[in-house]
């Protein structure tokens, strides 16, 4: 599961990502979390482009547009009606600079902040509802890294493989391998992160664990 990512916001962004209409109006975010409006990246011939897009997929034929999927397995997308079509047609990026996950502990569960070692930009694979503006990010099996901390983690994209995800109509989502952990890190944070009210760099500081 991905249940909470960043995305800092740099000068590096727009060429980082090949787009160029990022809102003036968004800003950093460091605790991102299922039903805010955030920036997800498509491409409209050959082109990449911005669109701004709830997070928490609602498939165009719900009746009362409610809830938000925010989460799609890889191992069953591509035969759940409800994103098989999507996988065909709309596949999208989701720009992060890293991702939370909650590893089980004696007394709770302790936030963990994962991220590239170099602390660039990735992308995480996602598919996108045009009509409802909505999308979810698609989970695989753990690295040896995440495997620690947690059962799932997002698929998740370098440069160079993300023309792949958006061009390839014939892609098997099921047979993408787990990022390699040789590139992440993952650490400790405050348990601040868990109310999403709290919004800024504190929420990614590393923190000592519980455990």
């Amino acid at each position: 599961m991905c249940g909470r990512y960043s995305l800092q916001i740099n000068k590096e962004f727009s060429a980082r990502f090949s787009v160029d209409n990022l809102p003036q109006t968004f800003k950093s975010q460091y605790n991102i979390a299922p039903s805010q409006i955030l920036p997800v990246i498509i491409s409209q011939s050959g082109k990449n482009q911005i669109k701004m897009m709830k997070w928490g997929l609602i498939p165009s034929w719900s009746k009362d547009g409610k809830g938000g999927i925010i989460n799609a397995r890889s191992e069953s997308v591509a035969i759940k009606p409800v994103f098989s079509n999507l996988l065909r047609n709309n596949r999208c990026l989701v720009p992060a600079t890293g991702f939370f996950e909650w590893k089980t502990i004696n007394d709770g569960k302790q936030p963990y902040y994962i991220h590239l070692k170099t602390n660039d930009y990735f992308s995480m694979a996602g598919l996108f509802d045009e009509k409802t503006q909505s999308y979810t990010i698609i989970t695989t099996q753990p690295n040896k890294l995440m495997a620690t901390i947690h059962q799932r983690m997002p698929v998740i994209f370098l440069r160079d493989q993300e023309r792949y995800w958006l061009g390839n109509n014939n892609i098997q989502v099921d047979k993408l391998s787990p990022f390699s952990e040789e590139l992440m890190e993952a650490y400790s944070v405050s348990l601040r992160v868990n109310n999403p009210i709290n919004n800024d760099q504190l929420t990614i500081n590393r923190y000592g664990t519980r455990d």
